[in-house]
């Protein structure tokens, strides 16, 4: 009689699991949507001015390494300005 157990065993395994995930994502979609209300209010002028940086801040440098680890992009030395990150990338 305890084979008659294990699927509602596995069926609140899942439902915790998916309870778990649903808190973790409840969570996150805040700073998502805060993210992209950032996202636009940046102008073109405003990249460029972070494209003609020599030497940018490192807080710039960080994001910069992060867009590479996203993108699965090994970083090269910049050779003009600060979006020349990406080897063979475009500017």
């Amino acid at each position: 009689m305890g084979s008659l157990a294990w699927p509602y065993e596995q069926a609140a395994k899942a439902k915790a699991v998916k309870d778990e995930c649903e808190e973790m994502l409840a969570g996150a979609m805040p700073i998502l949507h805060e993210a992209t209300t950032a996202l636009d209010t940046l102008k073109p002028a405003d990249i460029s001015y972070v494209k003609g940086l020599k030497n940018p801040p490192g807080a710039i440098k960080l994001v910069m390494e992060a867009v590479c680890v996203i993108l699965d992009v090994k970083p090269a030395k910049a050779k003009v300005g600060a979006f020349a990150v990406f080897q063979g990338g475009t500017n």
